[in-house]
């Protein structure tokens, strides 16, 4: 009777040890798919100085958008006219 319960716990021993590494494979490394395209752009909230102003002096515009804008190179893609 005690070689039985021997035998007995290391089948399910062997059972959780086989299950515990088959499942180990199961994920894929990858990268994720990243969501739906952003179509909506992003909005001006704030600008220094004031939209619309007139005789400005300085050298310095800050423009303040309602997310974050990533530009690669800012000089081709920022157009300020006169």
């Amino acid at each position: 009777m005690r070689s039985a319960q021997i035998v007995f716990s290391f089948f399910i021993a062997g059972l959780f040890y086989v299950l515990a590494i088959g499942n180990t494979g199961c994920g894929q490394i990858g990268m994720p798919t990243g969501g739906p395209r952003d179509s909506i752009p992003p909005r001006l909230v704030s600008a220094s100085p004031a939209l619309k102003s007139t005789n400005v002096k300085g050298n310095k515009i800050t423009l303040t958008f309602n997310e974050y804008v990533d530009l690669k190179n800012v000089q081709t893609a920022v157009l300020i006219s006169p």
